[in-house]
């Protein structure tokens, strides 16, 4: 009665504190992946071999040390009771035992080579698994149904759907085999030996040199032993599969060579000038700019103009320090950037880049974002709003956006860009401001409005701001123009000067006229 009740008092509670600990582990191994991605060169997220192992540690690699650690105590339980049953079939039948033992080492050995299989197949596949989650979530929001929907793709992307994931079950499937192959010829086997044990006994039993009390506790005992190798099989199985898991996931947040610089720096309280001195970038060994040189300034506007793939976004990147290995000097204040803390640096930058985020969140934290220590500054952000967020500026700031959350409202590509503008110009503490494609979703009078706003602010306020426009009609009052042509600068000056001594530029306008 005391054993019962102390058990069913017991057990709930180490239930709770088991499930408590799992949940805590794992958060705290999900913080570690986040933190750890956060600080990774962004070159790493451009990598899809990357993206692939970040995608399993996400999906498994945060519950496994959890789950190494409830295999490790379930294995030694098995253990702890696989030597007692052996220690009692020992005295009465050693080869029975010794039989047993080896059987068991044995199944170990070829179900640690499935599990080696499995890791490498399951790894392997990532990317696959990556493109399938893709094709689900394009084909289940609202972004991605209305293409989708006018170009019949549904039964298209459905089909791949059904590829890549037939392809899996497949692989699953002759895993499974594998494993279904190997523990019946073990079974089959232990059952074999487990008659010999029995007939042994029951011969004993005959001569009088044995008791039916033995047959009895060899019956019980064969069956205990049976489920517990079984046990312990399955587990070792699985502990090699997350060892290797947890071992994945060690290196990663481990790799230092990944990682941003952290180190810290002097302080950047203000920056007057930035230096571009023959930078030179590349993606996969192919240059996307070369030997560039530049001058930024306080005060000044400037507009970077070029052909698709001119090498004008990785110039705002670079800017905006999202790159660090490139080739060339880049100086700010005439001090090599590399001499700066980061974060000091980040707090003078404001962004807007050609693929921002829409935030689906209200109004207010879609602008309040730009200046995380301002978020809850109403004032602010509402004056942010009114100035620069067009036909939604009375739109209220507790407004959800989207279709995600609590009946939200969805914008148009305008507005959403309108709103993003918005977040970028919140931080008035910052000394720069870069802008790539500000106005791509705007008509060409919101276009020039939202320009002639800009550069006033910028020269008001004595920033330095830097612009990438598709249109050169709404730029050509900067103070200068920076024209690309496949990552070599074709020429500087303003826009008066540029037509006059610039082809490219005039082949831009001319190209732009005609669009128009």
């Amino acid at each position: 009665m005391v054993i019962e009740l102390f058990s069913l008092i017991c057990g709930p509670m180490i239930e709770y504190i088991s499930l408590k600990i799992k949940k805590l582990s794992t958060l705290k191994i999900e913080k570690l992946i986040l933190e750890k991605t956060s600080l990774v060169k962004y070159e790493m997220l451009e990598n899809s071999e990357f993206y692939s192992d970040l995608e399993r540690f996400t999906q498994e690699g945060a519950s496994k040390s959890y789950d190494l650690y409830e295999t490790f105590i379930s294995i030694i339980t098995s253990l702890l009771l696989l030597t007692n049953a052996t220690i009692y079939i020992f005295v009465i039948n050693k080869y029975y035992a010794i039989v047993i033992i080896i059987l068991t080492l044995f199944s170990i050995y070829f179900l640690n080579k499935v599990s080696d299989e499995q890791f490498k197949i399951k790894w392997g596949r990532a990317e696959e698994e990556r493109k399938s989650w893709y094709i689900k979530y394009i084909s289940t929001h609202d972004f991605g149904f209305k293409e989708l929907f006018s170009y019949r793709l549904f039964p298209y992307f459905r089909k791949i759907y059904t590829f890549i994931e037939k392809k899996f079950i497949k692989q699953d499937l002759y895993l499974l085999k594998k494993i279904s192959i190997l523990n019946f010829i073990y079974e089959a086997i232990v059952l074999l030996v487990n008659f010999f044990l029995i007939l042994f006994v029951v011969k004993g039993i005959l001569k009088g040199t044995s008791s039916v009390g033995i047959l009895t506790s060899i019956s019980s005992l064969q069956q205990n032993m049976q489920d517990s190798i079984k046990k312990l099989v399955h587990d070792l199985y699985s502990l090699r599969y997350d060892k290797k898991m947890v071992a994945k996931l060690n290196s990663f947040l481990s790799n230092t060579e990944i990682n941003r610089r952290t180190e810290t720096g002097l302080e950047l309280k203000d920056i007057n000038i930035i230096d571009f001195k023959n930078v030179s970038y590349s993606y996969d060994e192919i240059y996307v700019l070369k030997n560039i040189n530049f001058t930024l300034k306080k005060g000044q506007n400037t507009a970077i103009v070029g052909k698709n793939g001119a090498g004008k976004s990785t110039v705002i990147k670079l800017l905006a320090q999202l790159y660090e290995s490139y080739e060339g000097q880049i100086n700010i204040n005439k001090i090599e950037f590399e001499k700066y803390d980061l974060t000091s640096f980040l707090k003078k930058v404001s962004v807007l880049y050609q693929d921002f985020l829409k935030y689906e969140f209200t109004v207010k934290d879609n602008i309040g974002l730009g200046h995380i220590e301002k978020i809850d500054d109403i004032s602010k952000i509402d004056a942010i709003k009114q100035l620069y967020c067009g036909s939604i500026r009375h739109i209220s700031l507790k407004t959800q956006l989207g279709n995600w959350f609590d009946s939200g409202q969805q914008l148009s590509g305008g507005q959403w860009q309108r709103i993003a503008i918005a977040r970028t110009l919140m931080n008035e503490n910052s000394s720069m401001i870069l802008l790539d494609e500000p106005s791509s979703a705007l008509d060409l009078e919101s276009e020039n409005y939202l320009f002639n706003n800009l550069m006033d602010n910028v020269k008001r306020k004595n920033k330095i701001g830097v612009f990438i426009s598709h249109r050169i009609a709404s730029i050509k009052k900067a103070d200068q123009i920076i024209v690309l042509e496949d990552g070599v600068i074709a020429g500087i000056g303003t826009h008066q000067y540029l037509l006059e001594n610039c082809k490219e530029y005039q082949l831009l306008i001319e190209e732009e006229n005609i669009n128009e």
